[in-house]
């Protein structure tokens, strides 16, 4: 059962500062017992399978003035740019770059 979840339209697969590949639709979810999951689609196009194949991999999903961003720590790039993945702990990045972790959610 889910209890939580964030979707979007613009996010990014993140490998240290590089774009890993970005996301054009996600949906990030919480469950009862606090894992959180992520599904959405890859831009084609924008898919770089040498900087996906390195870890750790962050998905990094912007909002006004800030972004949420989840080790991956699992992913799955299905048929068609699909993906599924299985994500740590939520932290938030401000308009400074600065990384914080974060109980908003």
């Amino acid at each position: 059962m889910v209890s939580r979840g964030i979707r979007g339209t613009a996010a990014a697969v993140k490998w240290a500062y590089f774009t890993a590949a970005t996301v054009h639709a996600y949906l990030v979810t919480k469950d009862q017992a606090g894992a959180w999951s992520a599904t959405g689609s890859l831009t084609p196009g924008t898919v770089d399978p040498y900087k996906l194949a390195q870890r750790p991999l962050f998905l990094v999903a912007p909002f006004k003035r800030g972004a949420w961003r989840w080790e991956i720590k699992q992913l799955t790039v299905l048929e068609g740019g699909r993906f599924t993945a299985t994500l740590g702990t939520m932290s938030t990045e401000g308009t400074n770059g600065l990384t914080r972790p974060t109980t908003r959610y």
